[in-house]
């Protein structure tokens, strides 16, 4: 019973927390669907895209990023018969083979808080820190009195892939731990209640995670070879981790090869498109959900082999809209453009093409005074 109280934070917030129904987590049915008549769909759109990230910051929300060295894997479509849509991230799943994924504390606040924000949580001011290579969590439990607790635990994986987080040391409000369950009347039961379904389960005393799944769409799949805290890091290593990095491996991209894609209009089929970082002094900051802003900004280049070359700015770098005044940012539309190279040049003569009349009467101004 010790071992309740010396788990991280989100296994408290099972306490009294409804049940319900989330899209993707319902049981499957033994019964089989009946077979679709008509057409299967495309089956081509069911081979897996190649998909390759290298010094990338990948945004998975506005307050959470990853940050990822090198990644190796598939995506896979969630629909059969139906292509992979970026703009979509329902559509797909990532299939890691091999990766090294960093999260810093701030991050991983974010996205431990955005997983129990919800009403009638028993959680509130969830904090996480890294020290002396140990995985710190701090917050405020609430069930009946509201009770500060910290949790130190070190971090490992099992033998079959999975995140283990063993509880070093506990605090809770300066009461044992042992007093503290009989105080709330915790059971294990109460605790693990519910949790495979997200990925959550006790051995022993160690929590068994799946930490994929704290993560917002799409679905991510892989197995871990190593966790550890290195510094302000949580690193994550799947597979062979840099290990499988290919040594011709140079600059900021994220890469797509083989099957069919779809980003906005555009269907790649036997995909070869890189998104490539313009500025390569420092990872790549893309964020894949909004990822159209940073497309628009940028500019593409076909290859002879009929491949795509799109080069973006850092998320972060994107210009802010003026809010306030009359004037406002030009966009691509305003000039006809494709790209933003075209509406610079367009932006250009446009602006040459309006100051002709202001020319014009200022030429006859200077005549009509010559001429007094």
């Amino acid at each position: 019973m010790i071992v309740a109280l010396a788990l991280p934070a989100f296994v408290f917030d099972t306490l009294d927390r409804p049940e319900r129904v989330t899209q993707g987590s319902a049981k499957p049915s033994s019964k089989q669907p009946d077979e679709p008549k008509g057409p299967r769909g495309d089956d081509t759109a069911n081979l897996p895209v190649d998909f390759d990230m290298h010094n990338v910051h990948l945004r998975v929300s506005d307050t959470a990023a990853l940050d990822i060295p090198w990644l190796h894997g598939r995506l896979r479509t969630t629909h059969p018969g139906q292509p992979i849509v970026f703009d979509d991230q329902q559509s797909y799943r990532i299939d890691i083979e091999d990766a090294e994924i960093a999260i810093d504390a701030a991050s991983l606040t974010a996205l431990v808080n955005r997983a129990f924000d919800y009403k009638g949580s028993s959680l509130s001011n969830l904090r996480v820190s890294f020290e002396q290579n140990q995985l710190v969590q701090r917050g405020t439990l609430h069930k009946g009195l509201s009770v500060p607790f910290t949790v130190r635990a070190s971090v490992s994986v099992t033998p079959d892939g999975m995140m283990k987080i063993h509880p070093e040391k506990v605090k809770a409000a300066g009461v044992p731990s042992t007093k503290m369950l009989a105080l709330f009347g915790v059971e294990l039961g109460d605790i693990i209640k519910g949790r495979p379904d997200r990925g959550v389960s006790l051995r022993d005393n160690d929590m068994i995670v799946d930490a994929t799944r704290m993560l917002p769409p799409p679905a991510i799949a892989g197995r871990l070879t190593s966790a550890s805290v290195r510094g302000d890091r949580l690193v994550q290593v799947f597979g062979r981790g840099l290990a499988s990095r290919p040594r011709a491996a140079r600059g900021n991209y994220v890469s797509f090869r083989t099957g069919t894609i779809r980003f906005g209009k555009l269907t790649m089929t036997d995909a070869d498109l890189q998104l490539i970082d313009i500025d390569p002094k420092d990872a790549f900051d893309f964020y894949s959900a909004k990822y159209d802003s940073q497309l628009v900004a940028g500019y593409s280049k076909n290859t002879p082999q009929h491949g795509l070359r799109t080069y973006m700015p850092d998320y972060g770098d994107l210009r802010k809209p003026r809010t306030s005044g009359n004037s406002r940012r030009s966009t691509l539309d305003d000039y006809g453009c494709s790209t933003a190279a075209g509406a610079a040049h367009g932006r250009g003569f446009f602006n040459r093409v309006s100051e002709f009349p202001q020319g014009i009467h200022r030429r006859a101004a200077r005549h009509t005074r010559a001429h007094a």
